[in-house]
């Protein structure tokens, strides 16, 4: 691998990683519920759950591990009939490209130079999608689009200052 591969960005190339669902706890909780975040964040990033996370069938949305041991396993786990997961490309059947030393090195080639995935907060990607939505399915003139785009994002805009 090179550094001319990954996303273009003003910048140069950059490979990016990112969760789909992050966990976090209110600045304001209690003791209490600071003490049960803690518990169930040990409890979720133990090994056994991590292993049943990534086991066939405990969930389509999880992917990798965040666990070192764990991430082995389940690279260790790669045969032929592993399916591969990019987003932007087909998913495909390993088959006889199988090849766990050199997908070893190149994940964790990505890993190392991965760059958090900065995404717009929830809330604007559901208002975007949801106007979207609509103009694509013909509700919407182009007009309207913007209209609704302008008064919702800015009061979105104006309630987080």
């Amino acid at each position: 691998m090179t550094g001319s591969d990954g996303y273009p960005s003003g910048e140069g190339s950059r490979h990016y990683i990112g969760g789909a669902y992050p966990i976090a706890v209110r600045a304001n909780a209690s003791e209490e519920e600071k003490q049960l975040a803690y518990d169930f964040l040990q409890f979720l990033l133990s090994y056994d759950a991590q292993m049943e996370a990534v086991s066939a069938g405990a969930s389509s949305n999880y992917h990798m591990s965040v666990r070192k041991d764990v991430l082995e396993e389940q690279i260790n786990r790669m045969n032929e009939y592993s399916e591969t997961c990019l987003i932007g490309f087909p998913q495909f059947v390993l088959g006889d490209q199988v090849d766990k030393e050199l997908d070893r090195a190149t994940l964790y080639w990505l890993l190392e130079r991965a760059e958090p995935k900065q995404d717009m907060p929830r809330e604007l990607l559901n208002i975007f999608s949801e106007e979207l939505n609509d103009y694509l399915s013909g509700e919407l003139t182009e007009d309207m689009v913007i209209e609704h785009l302008e008064n919702r994002v800015g009061l979105y805009l104006s309630e987080q200052k």
